[in-house]
C-alpha cells in the first residue's frame, strides 16, 4: 500500500519544499560567517604550532640528554631544532618547520627583529624568550619557564 502511495506522487509538496528551504537558510546563516572567519585565528594557530615545536625541543633535549636549541626566524616564521652532542662532530638538525603566516600575523620578541633562540639543557631547563605572536584579532605571549622548561601561553 505504501509503495503504491509513494509511486503515485509526482513531486514535492509545499511543506516538504518549505522544510528544505528552511534547512538551507539555517545552514547558510551558520556556514557563511564561518567562511568569513577562515582567514582569522592565524595568531592562535601560529602560537599552537610554536608551542608544539617548543615541546618537541624540550623532549629532544631530555630524551637524548644533550642541549637542544629552537631557532625562530621572526620575519618568515621558519624554525629549526638542533641538538648538539658534546664530543661529536657537528650538530644534528632534528626538525624544520614554519609557523602559519598571513600578512596580518606579526611575530616579535620585544627587543629587536631578526631571529631568536630558545635553548633547553639536558635537564629540561631553558633560556630564551618570550615570543609575541599577534594578528588583527588576538595577541599572545609565549614564555618558557627557566627552571622547569614549561611553556606558558598568555593572551596579551
Amino acid at each position: 500500500m505504501i509503495k503504491g502511495l509513494v509511486a503515485s506522487r509526482g513531486g514535492l509538496t509545499l511543506v516538504e519544499l518549505l522544510v528544505v528551504l528552511t534547512i538551507v537558510g539555517i545552514t547558510s546563516v551558520v556556514v557563511v560567517p564561518a567562511f568569513d572567519r577562515l582567514g582569522q585565528g592565524g595568531a592562535a594557530q601560529a602560537t599552537a604550532e610554536l608551542v608544539s615545536a617548543l615541546h618537541a625541543t624540550r623532549d629532544a633535549a631530555a630524551s637524548r640528554r644533550v642541549p637542544a636549541v629552537l631557532t625562530l626566524e621572526l620575519a618568515s616564521g621558519r624554525y629549526w631544532v638542533v641538538v648538539d652532542a658534546p664530543g661529536t662532530a657537528g650538530a644534528d638538525t632534528l626538525q624544520r618547520g614554519g609557523l602559519r603566516r598571513t600578512p596580518a600575523i606579526r611575530i616579535g620578541i620585544g627587543r629587536h627583529a631578526g631571529w631568536t633562540t630558545i635553548a633547553y639543557d639536558p635537564l629540561g631547563r631553558s633560556r630564551g624568550g618570550p615570543v609575541y605572536i599577534s594578528d588583527d584579532d588576538a595577541a599572545y605571549a609565549i614564555a618558557v619557564d627557566a627552571w622547569n622548561g614549561a611553556v606558558v601561553t598568555r593572551p596579551r
